[in-house]
């Protein structure tokens, strides 16, 4: 991947309309801490930002911090959003 591509263009919803709707609720989602912990438990992912600017450096470089991001915007889609980026229903249910 290149460093300036975007790991979450391929993830959100491809209608304008829906891909803002879903931006919303992805980052409301990523503070919300009943649905960080279900994350947690669901995908046993127990990275967390690191505190000094030092380990974040450490995290950017091995991008363990995009890689928490992308296994969330997936977990999202999949257990809360009910769909994948293409539209179809993750949930069971029609779209």
């Amino acid at each position: 991947m290149l460093r300036n591509e975007n790991p979450l263009a391929a993830l959100r919803p491809t209608d304008p309309r829906m891909a803002a709707a879903w931006a919303s609720a992805v980052s409301a989602a990523s503070v919300t801490e009943p649905l960080m912990r279900q994350f947690r438990a669901d995908t046993g992912c127990a990275w967390k930002p690191g505190r000094t600017g030092l380990d974040r450096m450490i995290d950017e470089a091995t991008g363990a911090d995009k890689d928490f991001v992308i296994q969330f915007v997936k977990w999202f889609n999949r257990v809360v959003w009910g769909e994948d980026s293409t539209g179809r229903a993750t949930n069971g249910g029609e779209v």
